[in-house]
């Protein structure tokens, strides 16, 4: 039921401080990411884009919508979430 499931990611997004958003290129291909990362900005959650390990290109669901792509480890996933979440 994609009523209910849009209530709950809403639920979950809304109670979140900051927004991953993986920025492999499948996610230019998901309904439900776009939904997700939209919703996000709707209620003005910023959101990083987490580029995967090794890949070259990245998805531009994913990046039009963010407020930084970071590379795919601890560190700069770390320190992004520490800069952005409010």
């Amino acid at each position: 039921n994609a009523t209910y499931i849009k209530a709950r990611l809403a639920q979950k997004i809304n109670d979140s401080d900051i927004v991953l958003g993986l920025a492999g290129m499948y996610a230019s291909y998901s309904y439900w990411m776009e939904w997700e990362l939209s919703k996000a900005q709707s209620i003005g959650k910023p959101i990083v884009g987490v580029i995967p390990w090794g890949q070259e290109r990245v998805s531009n669901v994913v990046s039009s919508k963010s407020i930084i792509d970071v590379s795919w480890n601890t560190e700069s996933i770390v320190d992004a979430i520490r800069q952005y979440s409010v």
